[in-house]
């Protein structure tokens, strides 16, 4: 801390591990069944695979909106470690549901979706008061961490596949959570004032770092003038088009090295955990940037901004054309795929972190409402496959039109938050630029 807290672990610190964790965890019990489901193929066809896989996201469209909102009213502690307790525990579930029927897994698999939809935007309320808005974009970095969730839940499946069968993925995933929860509600409270271990230095520091933290949850919202906000729309749109993108990957990869490079589970399992190590890498390392650019005003916030979410949709129709072209060779597929997950952590100190400059009170609901509609885009990228993928013929050409359209899609994205973002707190946020100002100056470790 610039002020001066002596200890190694802080309740800062502890708060940034735990939301780490978190995300790590939330993606594996989305992930799990992308392995488990091609090992368990008698039982099913490919529709209802696809089905199995896609009903996820209708339940995931449903409620982010609510579990930010729920969040800024009722805080993060109680509204995130309850969904990811229930989340685990539609885990844990989930083998019995599929040797009972294919109806009892889809209801299990949409159910898992309405909990983890609540889990996802909840973590954004806790930034007005526990992170300064000089260390916003590292701290909205984390959400990342989710891609190291996937990467070990992708590359450990296949080996627990083999050792203790399909169920065992499940069993582990869940119970993983569970021990999580049962930390997080021990270690994490929604403030510093609520905190009962906090050390009084560190209180100090974050009421000298961050003064609006007395504020009360807001108990209405603007939802007309939210709504009517141009630099909302262009935070939502943009998640939409970079979401189609990374749900594709996540949900389809292990298809597609399965289907065009001909990889064997074990491999498959291994190289389709591959693109997801280097995201959170790079989130880490363009917010380390972006918050350096603001603390030294080398640059204004809507110029970062624009500069990070152009480097992942421009990047990546660079290289979805590459696949068009080589997608069938492995080196290159593989290649591609990590620099192209890779890249999408720059969306941290993109479009991601836009959402706290615009409305600190009330960025949980509008990352709740971009992921709503991101949830949507995860049930279109099953369209999206079924629609070109048929599994018979020449299935790499059939896979090029489904990278042709999301090259089209990155596009529109990057051109339609170039039109409409802002790097300014609006109105309808209940707090004025000079308020958000005073916020800014102290570093705290």
């Amino acid at each position: 801390m610039a002020t001066g807290t002596p200890q190694l672990l802080t309740c800062r610190r502890i708060l940034s591990l735990m939301v780490i964790l978190n995300y790590m965890l939330h993606h594996m019990l989305i992930v799990n069944i992308s392995i488990a489901i091609i090992q368990t193929s008698s039982n099913f066809d490919d529709t209802q695979k696809n089905n199995i896989r896609g009903v996820f996201f209708w339940g995931f469209l449903l409620t982010p909106m609510l579990g930010g909102r729920l969040a800024e009213i009722h805080g993060t502690r109680i509204v995130l470690g309850g969904a990811m307790l229930l989340a685990s525990l539609l885990t844990l579930v989930t083998p019995l549901a599929y040797n009972f029927n294919y109806f009892c897994l889809m209801v299990v698999r949409f159910s898992l979706g309405l909990s983890l939809g609540v889990a996802f935007p909840a973590v954004a309320t806790l930034v007005r008061r526990w992170i300064p808005v000089t260390d916003t974009s590292k701290f909205i970095s984390h959400v990342f961490a989710s891609d190291i969730g996937a990467t070990i839940t992708l590359a450990g499946s296949g080996f627990l596949i083999n050792a203790w069968g399909w169920s065992s993925v499940f069993y582990v995933t869940g119970a993983t959570v569970v021990l999580w929860c049962v930390c997080w509600f021990y270690l994490v409270y929604d403030s510093p004032e609520k905190h009962p271990r906090i050390s009084q230095l560190e209180r100090e520091a974050l009421a000298e770092a961050i003064p609006h933290v007395e504020r009360p949850n807001p108990t209405k919202t603007p939802w007309l003038k939210m709504f009517k906000s141009r630099p909302v729309w262009a935070i939502i749109v943009a998640n939409a088009c970079a979401m189609l993108n990374t749900n594709t990957t996540l949900n389809y990869l292990p298809l597609y090295m399965r289907q065009v490079l001909h990889y064997e589970i074990r491999e498959n399992g291994l190289l389709s955990s591959l693109p997801f190590l280097g995201p959170y890498i790079m989130a880490l390392a363009t917010s380390y940037l972006a918050d350096r650019w603001t603390k030294s005003a080398t640059f204004t916030t809507p110029t970062i901004r624009k500069i990070f979410t152009g480097l992942f949709f421009l990047g990546s129709v660079v290289l979805l054309a590459v696949l068009c072209f080589w997608g069938y060779v492995r080196f290159v597929s593989v290649s591609v795929f990590i620099l192209w997950q890779t890249i999408f952590g720059s969306a941290a100190a993109g479009f991601i972190s836009n959402t706290v400059d615009i409305s600190p009170v009330y960025s949980g609901t509008i990352l709740g409402s971009a992921a709503t509609v991101g949830g949507f885009t995860g049930y279109l990228s099953s369209l999206l496959v079924t629609a070109f993928v048929r599994g018979e013929g020449d299935v790499f050409e059939q896979w090029r039109g489904v990278f042709g359209v999301l090259i089209g899609t990155n596009l529109f994205g990057w051109g339609f938050y170039f039109w409409g973002m802002s790097g300014q707190v609006q109105e309808w946020n209940g707090e004025s630029g000079m308020e958000m100002e005073a916020v800014n100056r102290v570093e705290v470790d």
